[in-house]
């Protein structure tokens, strides 16, 4: 993108110096009369005007496509940014969802055990009453 910049200040400055040098020859029209080489120079320095009249054009037209282009372009990303923020709000959701259920599984599985060791502990008291009792 920089190139194409230095690109284009360099083809305005040259567009520049070349108009500036069509108008100082038409002032000097009295003289090109007398010199029949510079009436060459003239029409060369017109006919590269023209061109340059036509290449501002034609950037102008491509400017234009650009700037339709980088719209287009523009509501895509956004399109995209707006699937991409609900993505993120799925996974989320997601990752909410999953936080819970590991949440219930440690809790089931301390309650699991609690019960277990409270069945232990009865076991353990049931088989200590049933020595005492048999002895």
């Amino acid at each position: 993108m920089e190139a194409l910049n230095m690109h284009f200040e360099l083809l305005v400055a040259e567009k520049d110096f070349t108009m500036a040098e069509v108008e100082r020859l038409r002032e000097e029209e009295h003289s090109l009369e007398d010199n029949p080489n510079l009436c060459h120079v003239r029409d060369a320095l017109i006919q590269c005007a023209t061109e340059y009249n036509q290449l501002d054009e034609k950037i102008e037209e491509d400017m234009q496509v650009a700037l339709v282009d980088v719209q287009v372009l523009s509501g895509d990303v956004r399109k995209v940014t707006k699937d991409l923020r609900k993505l993120q709000k799925s996974i989320d959701a997601v990752e909410t969802t999953r936080k819970i259920i590991l949440s219930s599984f440690e809790q089931f599985f301390e309650e699991a055990n609690a019960m277990i060791r409270d069945w232990k502990a009865e076991q353990s008291l049931q088989s200590s009453d049933t020595r005492a009792t048999n002895n």
